[in-house]
């Protein structure tokens, strides 16, 4: 049997799409994959996620060698 890599996401938006990965990917423990930083317009908007995972600086996923996928 082959092991699947560990997904490492980093996503742009926190809308319809990025909410709803972010919901599903914390109700499936069996998927292999977790978001690691969300990049946001506006930071003083009240969203249902820890406030460490967004950031406003895209590079900080551009650039961050363990995020392995980037969804927007």
């Amino acid at each position: 049997m082959t092991a699947h890599k560990k997904l490492t996401i980093g996503v742009f938006g926190f809308g319809v799409v990025g909410e709803g990965l972010y919901k599903v990917l914390q109700k499936t423990e069996s998927l292999n994959a977790t978001i690691k930083k969300v990049c946001i317009k506006n930071p003083n908007k009240k969203r249902n996620a820890p406030p460490e995972l967004f950031t406003t600086d895209k590079d900080e996923i551009l650039n961050d060698p363990e995020i392995n996928v980037i969804v927007e």
